[in-house]
């Protein structure tokens, strides 16, 4: 009986050590988690991903098909329509974050400001109908596609609202260029029909540097002193590019000049999830 009441106390003692050790390391685990959500983080690197979409965009291509005097002589295409497409994102972005503004008397609630070096990858698909009004034929329609793959570089500031709560939302406006390389385009005449005829056919790739704005807002979750990931959704905006694709070259199909292409001003809807990590 008393071995039993003393095995007894030596594991209730092993029990109430054990629960201080866990409080305790609890307790500095949270207060360290606090600490994190409104301090500055100073320099971080960031990795993120995504997607989404750009719609209604102008679309403009003209060139000159060389009919013969016998087929009612030169006719000058000025086809004009609207474009769509979806496409996915990669990029990094390399910041530093430094106090701010406090929001309250304890600095617990602060606004801290960051600057970014942002860069990232786009891949688009634009898909156009387009419409020639022309008397030699009742009806005029082409159907375009353009493969672009879009770099993007901004210099972006960012402001944080950052509290006791873990979770940080932030806003961002960034500025910068973006280079378009678009890669295998096609025209194809759908009315009247024009099978196997690719109208860029003799020089289908083309590219042009614009210029990058954008906005972004998100939210920010620190897994660790050191880590956070997080959600945003961003608004990038180009400018409108002129490319300059071949002349059209059959044996089958009347030839005509080289084909000018411009594409209008385009904002993509842009969403992505990531990882900062404070270095």
């Amino acid at each position: 009986m008393l071995a039993n009441k003393k095995l007894n106390f030596c594991l209730f003692s092993i029990f109430l050590f054990s629960s201080g050790i866990s409080s305790n390391a609890f307790a500095d685990t949270a207060a360290e988690h606090i600490l994190t959500s409104y301090a500055p983080r100073g320099y971080y690197l960031g990795v993120f991903g995504g997607g989404g979409h750009v719609a209604d965009v102008s679309t403009e291509q003209q060139a000159i098909v060389f009919f013969p005097a016998t087929a009612g002589g030169p006719m000058a295409v000025d086809a004009t329509g609207n474009s769509g497409g979806t496409g996915g994102m990669v990029g990094m972005h390399l910041g530093y974050e430094w106090h701010g503004w406090d929001v309250d008397e304890s600095s617990i609630s602060t606004i801290n400001p960051a600057v970014e070096l942002e860069g990232y990858y786009l891949a688009n698909k634009q898909h156009d109908y387009l419409y020639n009004p022309t008397e030699l034929a009742p009806e005029h329609f082409f159907s375009d596609n353009f493969p672009m793959n879009t770099g993007v570089l901004l210099a972006n500031s960012v402001f944080s609202f950052k509290t006791n709560y873990f979770i940080d939302p932030y806003v961002g406006l960034g500025l910068g260029t973006a280079v378009i390389s678009i890669v295998d385009a096609t025209s194809a005449q759908t009315n009247p029909p024009e099978y196997g005829i690719n109208h860029f056919n003799s020089h289908t790739d083309a590219y042009k540097w614009t210029f990058a704005v954008q906005a972004k807002a998100g939210i920010r979750y620190f897994l660790s002193k050191n880590l956070d990931i997080f959600a945003e959704y961003r608004l990038l905006y180009l400018n409108s590019t002129d490319y300059t694709f071949g002349s059209t070259q059959y044996p089958t199909h009347v030839p005509t000049t080289k084909w000018e292409v411009h594409i209008g001003d385009m904002a993509y809807s842009l969403g992505s999830v990531g990882f900062d990590y404070s270095i």
